[in-house]
């Protein structure tokens, strides 16, 4: 037979892998990697960021391996002083998860994480 059969996941409930950076470079983007399992194709991962200006950005995280994800930061989100980002998930039957916690909600207002921004790194 010539037919391939994929086996079932063993693992198919959502989890999100990363490792926070614990400070960067004011002024230098910066790249923010993570490991999804239990995610589609049609699933979006985005990262919601806020820096000490207040300024928010959010960026979608790009596939570049079977379960990693990176996004480049922009310089101009990085000032000094602290950023707070979490990372969301979106399913493609619209449900949200925000990182970390793995927290199921109706809006994206979850918990932070937080990286020191120094001026000369």
């Amino acid at each position: 037979m010539n037919e391939y059969v994929a086996l079932k996941p063993l693992f198919n409930e959502l989890y999100i892998a990363h490792d926070a950076l614990l400070e960067v470079s004011a002024g230098k983007e910066f790249v923010i990697i993570a490991t999804a399992v239990g995610v589609d194709t049609f699933d979006k991962i985005s990262v919601e960021l806020r820096n000490s200006s207040n300024k928010w950005k959010t960026l979608q995280l790009q596939q570049i391996a079977a379960n990693d994800y990176k996004v480049i930061v922009p310089a101009d989100m990085v000032t000094p002083g602290v950023i707070n980002y979490r990372i969301i998930v979106k399913k493609s039957n619209e449900e949200f998860f925000v990182f970390p916690g793995n927290h199921k909600v109706i809006h994206t207002h979850g918990m932070l994480l937080k990286m020191k921004v120094g001026k000369h790194l």
